[in-house]
Formats: structure tokens, C-alpha cells, sequence
């Protein structure tokens, strides 16, 4: 255990300081211009105390021309320095932002399908917006601010004793007895701020699934109860907003109560010494006006432990995905020509410990046409995504031509197949991209041979801006048909040696889900296909049908010889056949 924390906080730095690393050259310029910014800041007052004497000793008008002409200038390089800061600030803030969320979107595309099982796509959103957005600003903001408010305080506190030593102790006097007050109220407010931030991530991630499931809501009428826990969750967030706010808000005014007190008492005790001889005039108004300066870099300083809990408890959640493991390999080692796949006493252990597999064992050879059937839960989706390599097998062994399959370079095997999904899925971009996924590869003559293919060029013609018409929603503007077709001819324009074809007949007619049994056989000629389903109607002339039965492989060969001896396939068959009215 402590050599696991050990480890989670080496991994924790070294995340900072690589994210730093990226920004020096930013990170180094604003320090720079933070140094002089601060420089001429602390130069105002003290001139306005030579001004202030100079009046009182009559001092020659020429001095005081020269003192105000450089405090003009000394105000202009102040408000030029700022500027300059804050353009470098946003330039900074957006240089890390763009670094983090660019990584974990990398990162994200290479997770297994399992993480997005376990997270929602909520959790997610919340994640890379609300946590990256306070990592970002504890890199980009407080460190380097926090170096510009140490040279601050550094700078007014020399400034002040070099001004009055007295009247700085009185200074340092009160500014422990608000740092006891501080210390006594940030253990609440870290605790009210934290309470808002889980809720606001519980309040973003109910939004978000609510929003993506409006369809469903709208349908089931169910638009009452989310309505309920929408006003309970956004109640709850308001009530610890305001919680907290107030926590902070009480803290800020009690401080600054303390420090105007501080002002009155620094007139006061400045006159008593004014009146011995021990400060000037000028030297108190500038003594008071460095003061009221020193609280705002003081409040800062000790807010950064605050802010880099906060910062921890983001990483913490960008780490669920940054340090996800990956199915993916970094070697180059894939296969020339796909020959068989095996599985081979695969197990497969799902969430909650459930066995879905256990001792698997069958083999595809090159150019076979194979079904995979069983009953919803068998586990037939699931082959497709341990042969796609999203999933990892918890025993056994995925063999390609005899390698395994997670010794391999996962996209180029990816390369040789092509997996049409139950449910296509579209971009919102035009036909011919949405086939060709932004491949300049293929030219749009490619991708009219493959649609004529699949018997969706006549259509794609008919529309005013043919291949090029954009495609709403996940292709809502479509048909369920003619969706699978384009997700057909998508997988066609790539040529794999290997198809897969996955509950393709789902949700269609008998006569759409007939055509695209037409088409399938029409593609499936010198080239391995797999047939994933639960509907019979479609695969007697399969070369092979291997039924599944509660994770268990229970026989296997062909329509002829299943029908009479499979108890599993014989009821899906009459199922498949009652749907066509046979």
C-alpha cells in the first residue's frame, strides 16, 4: 500500500512538471514580464512619498516635475507590462489546456470498450472540461502568480521596514493574528468546496445523460421524474454553492475588516512617530498605500494550498483515463495474409466477476463463411470485440494464423477486417466521408463502385448534392436499410480479407433484411466472412454455424445437420421462422 502511494504520487509529479516542461518558454516569459510588472508597481508609491515631501520642504519645482514625469511613465510601463501579462496568461492557459485535453483524447480513442462500460459518457465530459479546466488553471495560473505575489509580498515587506521598522511590526502583528483566522476557516471552506465540486460533477453528468436519452424520455413519458431529481440535483448544488460562497465570502470580510482596522491603527501609531521624528509625512501615506497592497499577494499564497488540493482531486479523475491500460501494442509485428483465427480455452470474465466464456474453442479458416448463433446474452457480440481486440481474455488464447493476437500491432490487424455493427454509426459530414472517413486515399470513383455495390448509388445520385450530402444525427435522414448499406460499403471501400457481420437483420423487415442477405452473399465470395446473430432466417448456406449456449460452444456444422441435433438451434430456427410466418 505505501509503495502504491509511492508510486501514485511520483506518477502525480511527474505529470505537473511534464505539463510545466511543455509551456517553459510561455511560462519563463511570464515570470519576466511579472518581475518588471511588479518593479515599477512598487516604485508608484514610494515616489508619491518623495512628491508628498518635497512639497512640504518646498523643494525646487523642477524635482517635482522630474519625480511626477517618472511616475507618468513608470504608471504607463505598468499598464503596457499588464497587458503584455495577461496576453502571455491566456496564451499560457490555452497552450495547457490544449496539451492536456489533445492527450486525453488521444488516450481515449486507444481505451478498451470495457472502460466505456465502466465510465458514462458523463463522467467523461465532466472530466475532460470541468477537471482539465482546474488543472489547467492551477499550472497556468496559480504557480506562476504565485511566484509574481512571493516577489510582491518580498518586495512590500522590504519597502515597509525599509520605511518604518515599528510601524512594519505592527504590520506583521496583525497579519499573523489573520493567518491564525485564515488557517481556522480554510479547513471549512476546502470542505464546502469540495461537497460543491462532487455535486456539480453529479449535477453535469445527470444533465448530460438526460439530455443524450431525451428520446427515450420523451417516449416512456418520463419526463415528470426527471424533471423531480433534476430540481432535487441543481437544489443540492445551489445549497452547497451558497454554502460555500458564504464560508468565503465571511472569511474575506473578517480579513478585510482586520486590515482596514490595521490602516486606522498605522495613521494613528505613523502620527505618534510623524510627531518624534522617526517618519515622514510621505513616508506614512506610502507606508499605508504599500500595506493595502500586501493583502491581495497574502491572500493568494495562502490559498495555493487550496487550490493545489483541488488540483490533486482533478488529477486524480483525468488519471482514470490518462492512465488507463491500453489493448494496444507499440510493435510493428502483424501478418501478411490472414490464414485462420482460433480461440482457443478462451475465458472471458464481464463486470461483476459473471464467466461468459469458458473454455472456448473453435477455429475460422480463410475464405470460410461462418455464423456465430445463440440467445441474447451468449456472448456473440462480445467475440467480436475480443476479436477486434477491445477486449482482453482473462484465459486461453486469440490465435491469428497462430499468433496471439495481443502480441500484434492491434491496428494493423484492424486494418484487415471490417466489422459491420448492429447499429451504424455516422458523422455529421457528407456521404462520401462518412464512407471514406477522411481517406484521400480513395477517390470518389472507389467509393461509387462500392455503393453500387450495395445498391445505394441509385439514391445517393437522386439527392440534390449526391455524394456530397451532409448527413444529420447519426444519419437520421436515412432509412435503417440504407444506413446498413452505407455501413456496408464502408467496410467494402477497405477491402479486408476478413468481415464481420453483426445483428445486421435487427430491427428491419423480412424483405430489407433479405436484401441485405443478397448483398452479404454477393460480398462474401473468396473473402472470410462471420455472421453474427439470433435470427436463422438468413444463414442455411453457411459453410459453418457454431451455436453458443450459456458461454459454452454447444455443436457446431451445418443448417442440415443442426436442425436435427441442436436443441439451442432448433428453437432459435422456429423463432426466426414464426417471425416469417412459416
Amino acid at each position: 500500500m505505501i509503495e502504491e502511494n509511492i508510486k501514485i504520487k511520483h506518477r502525480e509529479k511527474k505529470f505537473f512538471l511534464n505539463e510545466l516542461f511543455k509551456v517553459k518558454i510561455l511560462w519563463m516569459i511570464f515570470i519576466f514580464i511579472s518581475i518588471l510588472e511588479s518593479i515599477s508597481f512598487l516604485g508608484i508609491p514610494y515616489l508619491i512619498k518623495l512628491t508628498i515631501d518635497s512639497l512640504i520642504k518646498n523643494t525646487m519645482p523642477l524635482e517635482l516635475i522630474k519625480i511626477v514625469m517618472l511616475m507618468i511613465l513608470l504608471n504607463c510601463l505598468q499598464f503596457i507590462l499588464k497587458v503584455i501579462r495577461e496576453y502571455i496568461h491566456v496564451k499560457l492557459l490555452l497552450k495547457v489546456e490544449k496539451n492536456i485535453k489533445n492527450e486525453l483524447f488521444n488516450k481515449t480513442l486507444k481505451l478498451p470498450i470495457s472502460f466505456f462500460k465502466k465510465y458514462n459518457e458523463g463522467d467523461i465530459f465532466t472530466i475532460i472540461n470541468n477537471d482539465v479546466g482546474v488543472v489547467q488553471d492551477f499550472i497556468a495560473t496559480i504557480l506562476p502568480m504565485s511566484i509574481y505575489n512571493l516577489l510582491m509580498i518580498f518586495g512590500i515587506t522590504t519597502l515597509l521596514f525599509y520605511l518604518s521598522v515599528r510601524l512594519t511590526l505592527l504590520v506583521v502583528s496583525i497579519y499573523i493574528f489573520v493567518l491564525i483566522l485564515n488557517r481556522l476557516y480554510s479547513e471549512k471552506i476546502k470542505v464546502f468546496h469540495q461537497n460543491q465540486q462532487i455535486m456539480r460533477s453529479k449535477y453535469n453528468t445527470f444533465f448530460y445523460d438526460s439530455i443524450s436519452k431525451v428520446k427515450t424520455i420523451q417516449l416512456f413519458n418520463y419526463k415528470k421524474y426527471i424533471k423531480e431529481i433534476f430540481l432535487e440535483n441543481i437544489t443540492k448544488l445551489q445549497e452547497k454553492i451558497i454554502k460555500s460562497n458564504m464560508a468565503t465570502i465571511t472569511s474575506g470580510a473578517i480579513v478585510g475588516w482586520l486590515i482596514f482596522t490595521g490602516t486606522i491603527m498605522i495613521f494613528g501609531y505613523g502620527g505618534y512617530l510623524y510627531l518624534n521624528d522617526l517618519i515622514t509625512i510621505g513616508g506614512i501615506v506610502a507606508f499605508s498605500s504599500y500595506y493595502a497592497r500586501l493583502n491581495e499577494p497574502i491572500s493568494f499564497i495562502k490559498n495555493i494550498h487550496f487550490s493545489l488540493q483541488r488540483s490533486k482531486v482533478s488529477y486524480k479523475r483525468i488519471s482514470k483515463i490518462l492512465y488507463q491500460h491500453s489493448v494496444e501494442t507499440n510493435n510493428n509485428f502483424s501478418i501478411d495474409q490472414f490464414e485462420s483465427l482460433e480461440f482457443k480455452d478462451v475465458n472471458f470474465i464481464y463486470k461483476d466477476n459473471i464467466c461468459l466464456f469458458k473454455n472456448l474453442n473453435f477455429t475460422i479458416d480463410k475464405n470460410e463463411n461462418v455464423a456465430i448463433v445463440g440467445k441474447n446474452g451468449d456472448g456473440k457480440s462480445t467475440i467480436i470485440d475480443i476479436i477486434s481486440g477491445f477486449y482482453t481474455v482473462s484465459k486461453g488464447q486469440v490465435l491469428i494464423n497462430g499468433y496471439n493476437i495481443f502480441d500484434m500491432n492491434i491496428d494493423l490487424w484492424r486494418d484487415k477486417i471490417g466489422i459491420v455493427p448492429q447499429k451504424s454509426i455516422f458523422f455529421k459530414n457528407t456521404i462520401i466521408e462518412n464512407i471514406r472517413l477522411n481517406n484521400e486515399n480513395y477517390k470518389i470513383e472507389d467509393v461509387i463502385k462500392v455503393c453500387k455495390t450495395v445498391g445505394m448509388h441509385e439514391y445517393i445520385n437522386s439527392l440534390p448534392n449526391k455524394y456530397y450530402t451532409n448527413l444529420i444525427d447519426n444519419a437520421n435522414n436515412l432509412s435503417g436499410g440504407q444506413r446498413q448499406r452505407l455501413s456496408i460499403a464502408r467496410v467494402l471501400l477497405r477491402n479486408p480479407e476478413v468481415i464481420i457481420f453483426d445483428e445486421m437483420s435487427t430491427g428491419l423487415d423480412a424483405l430489407a433484411s433479405s436484401q441485405l442477405t443478397n448483398i452479404i452473399s454477393n460480398v462474401s465470395s473468396n473473402r472470410t466472412c462471420i455472421y453474427i446473430t439470433h435470427d436463422l432466417r438468413e444463414i442455411k448456406k453457411f459453410d459453418k454455424i457454431i451455436v453458443l449456449n450459456n458461454g459454452l460452444i454447444e455443436s457446431f456444422g451445418n443448417h442440415s445437420s443442426l436442425v436435427n441435433v441442436s436443441e439451442t438451434y432448433q428453437t432459435l430456427y422456429n423463432h426466426s421462422m414464426q417471425k416469417e410466418g412459416v
